[in-house]
């Protein structure tokens, strides 16, 4: 079968995504460039990432296996003459902490299309609710795989939305159930129902996770009071 020659420079459509997150541009850039991070929330619904390379630095690669588990998402790989299983190839191009990440994508699973690359940038903007991403991608090398392409980023944007928000129902969670003044780390740590990333937040900035301030205290404990002053037991 011949195969269309086409490259990321053929291509002039742009798709533009955007979406608020109740969550400082750290955090999410956090979900953005680890690789428990991107496994929570990469894949489009029907398929799960895992992550096999990731080099966080301008010319560093990310390489993920992508598997179709969902029966329609089957279905169609296989309809579409495609593997269950591909590997998917991004080079960084621009990272700013935490305010932008670009990358040139690799599509190279395409039957009856020559491999080319598409530019995807994310734009972190501080928010008063958190933080707007601005996505910006190349369109594809047909209206077809452009509107596939479309549906995916917004399916992948709307899972962080999700696991934006199971951080924070984890940390609602813990508010609740820890009626004290003094919350101990090991608290934290040893909380039931609260997934690693989830502690990882609440150990690293409680502030920015329910409004409340993290001081160190004696005998590795930690003294939590309202932003006004009052005692966080007093709420």
């Amino acid at each position: 079968m011949s195969e269309k020659a086409t490259s990321s420079s053929a291509t002039t459509k742009k798709i533009r995504i955007e979406r608020n997150y109740p969550a400082s541009a750290s955090k999410v850039w956090e979900l953005w460039t680890t690789s428990e991070g991107i496994e929570s929330w990469w894949a489009p619904d029907g398929f799960r990432v895992e992550v096999r390379k990731l080099d966080l630095r301008p010319g560093g690669e990310l390489i993920y296996a992508m598997t179709a588990t969902g029966p329609e998402q089957v279905e169609f790989m296989k309809q579409a003459g495609m593997p269950l299983t591909t590997e998917s190839r991004k080079t960084f191009t621009e990272l700013v902490p935490p305010t932008r990440i670009a990358y040139l994508s690799l599509a190279d699973f395409i039957p009856g299309v020559k491999p080319y690359e598409f530019l995807t940038v994310v734009d972190l903007q501080p928010s008063a609710d958190g933080v707007r991403a601005v996505m910006t991608v190349d369109g594809m090398h047909d209206d077809e795989w452009t509107q596939r392409l479309a549906m995916g980023r917004e399916n992948e944007l709307d899972n962080l939305a999700k696991v934006i928000d199971r951080r924070r129902s984890s940390w609602l969670r813990m508010r609740k159930v820890i009626a004290i003044e003094w919350l101990t780390l090991d608290g934290v740590a040893q909380a039931p129902g609260v997934d690693d990333m989830s502690r990882k937040w609440m150990i690293d900035n409680l502030t920015e996770a329910g409004g409340y301030l993290l001081r160190p205290a004696p005998k590795h404990k930690a003294e939590v009071r309202g932003i006004d002053g009052s005692d966080w037991a007093a709420r």
